[in-house]
């Protein structure tokens, strides 16, 4: 096969499949180098098609180079839905159908993928004709119209799933493999909710059901819905005061820590060692009265409602000095995670202290302790000075000279 070029000095090529004789038109501007190229690609592509077997990396490195006009030709043609079989939402089937556990909110979560995907390139768009360009142009139309972290988890699970049609043969490059300069955490929706708040807030329920499933939010860390209405009266084992988690859809199985602000609540039902502790309560429950209690107490709302009470225990823990391997057992997340996600950082209060502490040791209160004691908790006091130091330079603040330290 050879493509040829026109009386008017237009490049194209003339081939026959399925019974049909097509043309598909290269432009003016094509070389003859560039036509022979497309050429040798649309003969493996049919010699591909005759046989039924599978693209070789190679070719599909070829076709995802070809101009984005002959792509679409050759799409429209059938060419490549043919030989390469998969459109994007057999994309996703078939990735659904490899997973052997998918609960309701991942299958809720794909859909909304597979959605945004058929809406801006259609349901007939082949995996194989879409090009990093294509995917540039797609995030950027995704920009106008999604929040950043909305965004950035979309893009999480294009990845996902395009990575998995690169292991099946499907293509031969992740086209969503671009990085993406988005925010992965809205920090505008991070709230932080006090042992004050929270205790003043639990006066506000109607009924003590109610104010366990607060505390077991804010005072245990529990992902509510989810893990909450799994929970029987026998997982509270107030003898070894632990609460004993059980959440297929995230972590499995897991012990907390049976805390005594949960106890006091707990100890005020009735139930069968058997028996679901929130029987009958649906998901949309747990808002709607967490919403009445906070009017009543005359709050303001805070985002996330509930996504922000356990993150406010994770931050009063971790700010105790907690270790990660114990804050890993307790919650059931990774540090990385926890540390994007869940750890509020209120930088105002934390510099405040930073410059108290400055000015303590900048006025000599603890220098003169210090220099009556050994030279090694002169030199602890010194390590301490130098590291105060350092924070307040991170944070734009330049701290005075001690005069004591000139002498070291």
């Amino acid at each position: 096969m050879k493509a040829y070029k026109t009386s008017q000095g237009n490049w194209q090529l003339n081939f026959t499949f399925e019974g049909k004789q097509r043309t598909l038109y290269l432009g003016r501007g094509c070389t003859d180098f560039q036509a022979n190229g497309v050429a040798k690609v649309v003969d493996e592509l049919l010699t591909l098609r005759r046989s039924g077997g599978k693209p070789k990396p190679d070719l599909l490195s070829e076709v995802g180079t070809l101009p984005g006009r002959v792509r679409s030709s050759l799409e429209r043609f059938g060419l490549l839905r043919c030989c390469f079989g998969i459109s994007i939402v057999e994309l996703y089937d078939r990735y659904l159908e490899s997973k052997s556990y998918r609960n309701r909110k991942t299958m809720e979560n794909y859909a909304a993928q597979r959605r945004l995907l058929v809406l801006y390139f259609g349901a007939d768009c082949s995996v194989s004709s879409l090009s990093v360009q294509d995917v540039q142009d797609f995030v950027c139309h995704l920009s106008s119209i999604l929040a950043k972290t909305t965004l950035y988890r979309y893009i999480k699970g294009f990845k996902t799933v395009f990575k998995f049609a690169v292991e099946e043969g499907f293509i031969a490059d992740n086209p969503f493999s671009v990085k993406v300069g988005y925010e992965q955490v809205n920090e505008q929706r991070q709230s932080y909710v006090s042992r004050d708040m929270s205790f003043r807030l639990l006066s506000f329920f109607r009924n003590d059901r109610e104010r366990l499933a607060f505390a077991l939010g804010r005072f245990a860390g529990l992902r509510v819905p989810s893990e909450v209405l799994e929970l029987r009266f026998k997982d509270f084992d107030l003898k070894e005061k632990v609460l004993r988690v059980s959440d297929n859809t995230k972590t499995g199985f897991r012990e907390v820590p049976f805390f005594r602000e949960i106890q006091d609540i707990f100890v005020t039902l009735k139930g069968d060692p058997e028996d679901f502790v929130f029987d009958g309560w649906t998901k949309s429950r747990f808002c709607s009265f967490m919403e009445v209690a906070i009017r009543k107490a005359g709050m303001e709302q805070w985002p996330k409602l509930w996504v922000n009470l356990r993150s406010s225990l994770i931050t009063d823990l971790e700010q105790m000095g907690y270790t990660e391997k114990t804050l890993d057992s307790i919650f059931g997340n990774s540090a990385s995670v926890r540390k994007l996600h869940y750890i509020q950082f209120e930088r105002r209060k934390a510099y405040q202290k930073v410059l108290a502490d400055n000015e303590k040791l900048c006025c000599g209160v603890s220098v003169t302790k210090s220099l009556e004691g050994t030279q090694q908790e002169f030199d602890l006091l010194l390590q301490e000075v130098r590291l105060l130091r350092k924070l307040l330079v991170e944070g734009g603040i330049s701290p005075p000279n001690l005069p004591f330290e000139k002498k070291m």
